[in-house]
């Protein structure tokens, strides 16, 4: 293996598992296996993975997120993200794995659902991570971590930003649009329609305040809900909520939606 100088580092810190990862947790799915089989043989990849990084003269060591994973079908990014989304009670539970490639359908993004707040003392075990590959390493050690912005946001590209399939869910019929100019041709098309969902930042340069504004210009007495991940001052005017419109803060749940719509259509 070549020696790289020594000023290198590693970028990304996940390697490529081994192929008989998917084996031993499939064995364990059968219950031929125990989940600390897997965790072991993890731990003895992470030490494999240290031992590499130093032969190649990487100055900085991570541990290859050999521990994070069960198999390759997922990208270390993606990987990462379900690592993380299982140690946070709030995303735990029903996922909507989606298809990514037409090739291979077992191929998929992770679809973690957040059915409820993130608590500040969630223990995503990074600490232990770091103090276990340093206990082998012979070199600075960091613990490669996607941050919790980046697992809000794809939390919310794969959930919430399905609003219409949310409310079809629901029993609703729902027309819609990709932006605030387009909802405009729907609600004029449309004059049976009774409420308008939307999420306060749109694309296309109209935000939700604006398209609402107008909506209710257009069809005086139309409800309106907002969602937004924001603070509620960006959809008050002085101080409190117009008659007819309502709020619903992400993250929600679809009892809280059906709750909420509900409550817009009966006030």
């Amino acid at each position: 293996m070549p020696r790289h100088p020594k000023y290198s580092t590693t970028v990304i810190g996940a390697h490529s598992v081994p192929r008989w990862y998917e084996t031993l947790d499939r064995l364990v799915t059968l219950g031929q296996l125990q989940p600390a089989d897997l965790a072991d043989a993890q731990f003895r990849a992470m030490q494999a993975a240290i031992l590499e990084q130093e032969i190649a003269g990487i100055d900085v060591i991570t541990g290859g997120e050999m521990h994070r994973r069960n198999h390759n079908r997922h990208s270390p990014p993606n990987a990462m993200l379900n690592h993380f989304w299982q140690k946070i009670p709030a995303f735990q539970g029903e996922t909507r794995p989606k298809p990514i490639t037409k090739h291979d359908p077992n191929v998929t993004h992770p679809a973690a659902i957040c059915k409820g707040p993130i608590s500040d003392a969630t223990d995503l075990g990074l600490v232990d991570e770091f103090r276990m590959v340093s206990a082998f390493a012979r070199k600075p050690v960091k613990v490669t971590m996607t941050g919790p912005h980046l697992l809000a946001v794809v939390a919310y590209d794969e959930h919430y930003g399905g609003l219409a399939p949310m409310v079809s869910d629901l029993g609703y019929q729902v027309l819609s649009a990709a932006d605030g100019r387009m909802a405009l041709r729907v609600l004029d098309a449309h004059p049976e329609l009774r409420l308008l969902f939307t999420d306060v930042g749109l694309p296309g340069g109209m935000n939700g305040r604006q398209l609402a504004d107008e909506v209710v210009r257009r069809r005086p007495g139309i409800k309106v809900l907002f969602t937004t991940g924001y603070a509620r001052n960006a959809i008050v005017h002085h101080g409190r909520l117009d008659p007819g419109v309502e709020v619903i803060f992400k993250p929600f749940t679809y009892s809280d939606l059906a709750a909420k719509l509900r409550k817009a259509f009966d006030s």
